[in-house]
């Protein structure tokens, strides 16, 4: 007697796998099914184990929106959402689905999602995830996010990292084209050591003061900013400290500040996010008119790298 077959040896299980594999959507054409196969695909839609919409796109029940809509439209996951997929610092709620598609795709909306066109867009194959490369994301969301902070705070993380540099994004938006995603590359740092940091010393500077932001001292360690080249700007990660070890480092570390003749403030996130710290670095900066650079009483003392 034949043996029964196995879940796994099943065909229409073979099929629902390949389109899993897919991250759960596909188009029809890109599994190059033989006949058998279309007509197991059509039973397989006609009991509803997998879902048919527009262009011949096969999906899985409870599929990832994203996904259908890339698979769809025949594009990529961009913006926020993409920069999400690399687990680059975002609000946690995100802006518009954003798809990327080959110039000259013809498709119609199917929700708000937004659509733009890309000459020369290589879409991967079907089994990876359709979404932009790291660096290809972080160039989109440096040209076309509405807002000139978040882009260049999800910049500054993996130009840290190292995972993408400087002369890659400047390559990518080379072209006459991309001037809005030119200018704010030219805003971003290497040295960003939190989106905090990066919030700030952004603020900072649009207020018209100088910002150093990585600075070593010596004695005392690196510092989150420096700004006119005297005053240090220290920001807490979280809006209290959280533990009594933390505090004492603090302590500690304005103590040895405080040795060197310098002058420290710090503020929380919260204080950064709602903008109201700018204010008063200005009053400390303005009250302090005649304070000499760092880089010409502490030549000892300061070390500031530059890129």
């Amino acid at each position: 007697m034949a043996p029964t077959p196995t879940k796994a040896s099943d065909p229409d299980q073979r099929l629902l796998t390949r389109v899993r594999d897919c991250h759960g959507a596909v188009r029809r054409a890109a599994l190059h099914l033989t006949r058998a196969e279309r007509r197991r695909i059509d039973a397989l839609v006609d009991r509803g184990d997998l879902e048919l919409h527009q262009h011949g796109t096969l999906a899985l029940p409870g599929c990832s929106r994203l996904v259908l809509l890339a698979r769809i439209h025949g594009g990529l996951i961009a913006g926020q959402h993409a920069a999400a997929h690399h687990r680059l610092p975002l609000p946690s709620r995100l802006g518009p689905i954003t798809i990327v598609v080959p110039h000259g795709t013809k498709t119609r909306l199917l929700g708000r999602e937004h659509l733009r066109s890309r000459r020369g867009l290589v879409l991967p194959e079907p089994t990876a995830y359709p979404v932009l490369p790291l660096a290809e994301a972080v160039a989109d969301l440096l040209q076309w996010d509405p807002d000139d902070e978040l882009a260049i705070v999800v910049a500054d993380a993996p130009l840290k990292q190292g995972t993408i540099t400087l002369p890659e994004l400047a390559a990518l938006l080379a072209p006459s084209r991309f001037d809005t995603g030119r200018r704010r590359l030219a805003m971003a740092s290497t040295r960003s050591r939190s989106p905090i940091e990066t919030l700030a010393r952004l603020r900072l500077r649009a207020a018209g003061l100088e910002v150093d932001e990585g600075v070593v001292i010596r004695g005392v360690g690196e510092v989150d900013l420096v700004v006119n080249g005297w005053l240090i700007v220290e920001l807490d990660g979280f809006d209290y400290h959280s533990d009594m070890w933390s505090l004492e480092q603090d302590d500690s570390r304005s103590r040895d500040v405080a040795r060197l003749g310098l002058t420290l403030i710090r503020f929380t996130g919260r204080q950064v996010r709602s903008g109201r710290f700018v204010a008063e670095v200005l009053a400390v900066v303005a009250a302090h008119p005649h304070a000499t650079p760092m880089s010409g009483r502490f030549k000892d003392y300061i070390a500031v790298p530059k890129f």
